[in-house]
């Protein structure tokens, strides 16, 4: 049975979390960052041009780069409490509870230069390499604020990544009194 339940909560492809997974987390996390009055850091990353790179070397291709691409960001997470997501297709989220905004926005330049640092050749990108854009968003705790739009300032945040050049990080700080 617990090998049935962890089948259901990881990826197939990628081994991580899966969305349906988060949800439930984030669920979980969020009524304890309210109750605890606490800080919270998202991230939603998103790979750079992945369309493209599948139709230049194929969906194995594709399919090993995300494979990769998720190692990659695992091994940056430092505690327990932290979590990657594959939120679908070639997007990540990043749960980071207890997280300030200043370290949030360093965990997601971090993500920009490891991605760099792999070297994953994209011919079809504007950079030659493979790349990623980030939406970082960190909230003091609020009653106010809900999983759905914690999930959507953040994703507002990396299209703003995107329609600007993409290989960045956009990142927004919400603090609100309760």
């Amino acid at each position: 049975i617990a090998e049935v339940n962890e089948l259901a909560i990881r990826d197939g492809l990628t081994g991580l979390y899966n969305r349906r997974y988060m949800d439930e987390v984030i669920q979980h996390i969020v009524y304890q960052w309210k109750r605890a009055d606490s800080i919270l850091g998202f991230l939603m990353v998103d790979v750079d041009f992945f369309k493209k790179y599948n139709d230049t070397y194929g969906h194995q291709a594709g399919d090993k780069l995300l494979r990769s691409f998720s190692g990659m960001l695992s091994s940056l997470l430092r505690r327990e409490s932290d979590y990657v997501f594959r939120y679908g297709g070639e997007e990540f989220a990043i749960l980071l509870p207890s997280t300030n905004h200043e370290t949030t926005e360093k965990f997601a330049h971090l993500i920009i230069k490891r991605t760099q640092s792999l070297k994953i050749s994209h011919s079809a990108s504007p950079l030659g390499l493979v790349t990623v854009s980030i939406g970082a968003v960190s909230f003091k705790s609020s009653k106010k604020r809900d999983i759905e739009e914690i999930v959507g300032l953040a994703d507002e945040a990396l299209y703003e990544a995107k329609n600007s050049g993409r290989n960045k990080v956009v990142s927004k700080i919400f603090n609100e009194e309760i």
